[in-house]
């Protein structure tokens, strides 16, 4: 029974394994996509999404590193402290029109950075057979 017991703990062991590294690649994919889909004026706002695991980041630094450790169950967050951030998702110009909006919304991101990205991935994971 000994055998048996070890065959199914590595069998475990494997599976948490990659079940991690899954949850670490979606996460950066989806961080990518957001910034890729972010809007750029100055820059700031792309380069403020940040990511962190268990409680929403504190410092707006860019950095995706916790990815690196992130673990199945974890709950990650990918964040802005840029007030604008919502304007540009939700279309929220005050004065719609000129040479960056069009009825409100951001002609480089009409449908925004975020939900376009969650859309986009979940998509994805009905598709794939993981």
């Amino acid at each position: 029974m000994g055998k048996f017991v070890a065959e199914i703990d590595a069998f475990r062991e494997r599976t948490m394994q990659r079940a991690d590294m899954l949850v670490r690649k979606i996460a950066l994919d989806t961080f990518k996509k957001v910034q890729s889909k972010t809007p750029v004026d100055s820059g700031q706002l792309r380069r403020s999404w940040t990511v962190s695991v268990g409680e929403a980041p504190s410092v707006f630094n860019g950095s995706n590193e916790v990815i690196n450790n992130a673990k199945f169950g974890n709950t990650l967050y990918i964040a802005t402290d840029k007030p604008y951030a919502l304007t540009l998702e939700y279309g929220l110009y005050p004065k719609p029109g000129g040479r960056k909006t069009n009825n409100g919304f951001s002609i480089q991101a009409p449908k925004g950075m975020v939900r376009i990205t969650v859309q986009e991935m979940e998509a994805l994971l009905k598709k794939s057979r993981w």
